[in-house]
């Protein structure tokens, strides 16, 4: 389980393509690939913790949520238009 308080050597970065957008809320729909073994693609809609737009590719992890009816939020580190 990974904890945003965690040290950043610590956790596993990924790259999210951002989908789509709901304005309403500032949530994003994001595809990534779940692990490197598989190359499974994944899905998720998440809140983040800056301003993204769709087609970009960023680079981050996501962090749970705190409770159950609470999107997980993605903490983005770098990103690329």
């Amino acid at each position: 389980m990974m904890i945003a308080e965690q040290a950043n050597s610590s956790l596993t970065y990924k790259k999210y393509k951002v989908i789509a957008l709901n304005r309403d809320d500032a949530t994003y729909f994001v595809e990534y690939v779940k692990d490197a073994g598989s190359q499974g693609v994944e899905y998720c809609w998440c809140q983040a913790n800056r301003t993204l737009n769709i087609r970009s590719t960023v680079e981050g992890y996501l962090c749970p949520a705190k409770h159950r009816y609470e999107l997980p939020t993605l903490t983005v580190v770098s990103a690329t238009p």
